[in-house]
């Protein structure tokens, strides 16, 4: 294959790009890097499957200058490239490269077995994270990080803790034991420099740690995760699903709902597909499962509970306390003597589904109890007189 000079044209007006192996295999192959680096309007640059690990010095050079002169590059993906088979000399350009370019503020390098690295490679990653100006967004699901020694993780923990714009940081695992980074077979220390790192990520918004088997960790791992979430000051996302949390003994559970409490900006929490049905007696009816559901109604910002693949209570996405506790709530102080339509089919549609929910239908009786309810009945239709009388 030939590369096209239409193709190098286009990277005249281009805002992404893809390379394929077809490119990489061209004589003229070059040629692109120089267009992809003069790329006036390049946002977005994709570097996946192209067996990165299987290029000489020679050709990471020209990648790497590419990469870094590129003046609009704000994305950069490196996912699936073959980086663990990368000798020292190319990482050192590759990660130079990330760090001198000067735009980028979001880096993929998922499903790179960058476990097989050494501590002189981890030293280059470290360096580019650190000093990336502008990085925001960091992935680094499916990397076998389970391999890595006490002092490889101190160097990339301590790196993220340092990036300074850092915002949203992937540390899930979802491709099986060879590419898990397998957090719940981390002993103590590795756990601990990891909380270290999300409490000193200032700017920390995102963190997606599923699929990595926090339910095998005893209490002290699950007392440092929480403390590390009450100290994120500006988490807003935390993504905690498949990880088999129905193990976790109560203590446990009482520490995380403690930590979901405190995280002040905390707006959306995915639990789902933990088996947290286990937590109870008989399905979800437990202590622990109500402890959670607490900690929920009580949140000042939350709003969105994932618990995908818990048919057990009736829910099947999204559970919408927060939506339902604040409509409540502004009724409170609401002129009009009238309970408005949608609240009564909302309260209605999750008191019923299941006993938890019958603080919606107490707190309706009371809003109730204080007004006039011969009023409230008169003001709406038979259909909806019938639905009040039903959650009296």
């Amino acid at each position: 294959m030939f590369i096209t000079k239409e193709l190098i044209k286009s990277l005249e007006t281009a805002t992404e790009f893809r390379l394929t192996l077809d490119q990489v295999a061209a004589p003229n192959f070059p040629e692109l890097l120089l267009a992809i680096q003069d790329a006036p309007k390049l946002q977005y640059l994709c570097l996946g499957a192209i067996f990165l690990g299987r290029w000489d010095e020679a050709r990471v050079r020209l990648l790497a200058i590419a990469i870094e002169r590129a003046p609009r590059l704000q994305t950069l993906s490196l996912s699936n490239s073959n980086l663990d088979a990368m000798k020292l000399a190319q990482v050192k350009l590759l990660m130079a490269a990330i760090q001198g370019a000067g735009q980028l503020q979001a880096l993929y390098l998922d499903d790179n077995a960058l476990g097989d690295w050494e501590e002189a490679q981890v030293l280059c990653l470290m360096a580019a994270i650190e000093h990336a100006p502008q990085l925001r967004t960091l992935g680094l699901s499916n990397n076998k990080f389970c391999a890595w020694k006490e002092a490889q993780i101190r160097l990339l923990m301590t790196a993220i803790g340092r990036a300074p714009r850092l915002q949203s940081l992937d540390f899930s695992s979802f491709g099986g034991p060879l590419v898990s980074n397998n957090l719940g077979a981390w002993n103590e220390v590795k756990v601990e420099l990891l909380a270290t790192a999300i409490e000193h990520a200032s700017q920390l918004q995102t963190l997606d740690l599923h699929g990595n088997n926090l339910g095998a960790w005893n209490e002290v791992k699950v007392e440092l995760l929480a403390t590390a979430i009450e100290h994120a000051p500006q988490l807003q996302t935390l993504d905690l699903h498949g990880n088999n949390l129905g193990a976790w003994n109560e203590a446990q559970v009482r520490r995380l709902v403690t930590a979901i409490g405190h995280a002040s900006q905390l707006q959306t929490l995915d639990l789902s597909n933990n088996e947290i049905y286990c937590w109870g007696s008989s399905s979800w009816g437990g202590k622990k499962f109500n402890l959670l559901i607490e900690s929920i109604e009580m949140h000042p910002t939350l709003e969105a509970i994932r618990f995908e693949g818990m048919k057990e209570a009736g829910i099947d996405y999204i559970l919408r306390d927060n939506h339902i506790k604040r409509a409540i709530e502004s009724y409170n102080v609401v002129t009009s003597h009238q309970i408005p339509d949608e609240l009564i089919d909302i309260i209605q549609q999750y008191s019923l589904k299941h006993d938890l929910y019958q603080f919606y239908k107490t707190k309706l009786e009371t809003i109730r109890q204080s007004q006039n309810t011969t009023s409230v009945l008169s003001s709406v239709s038979e259909k909806d007189k019938t639905s009040a009388i039903k959650l009296a």
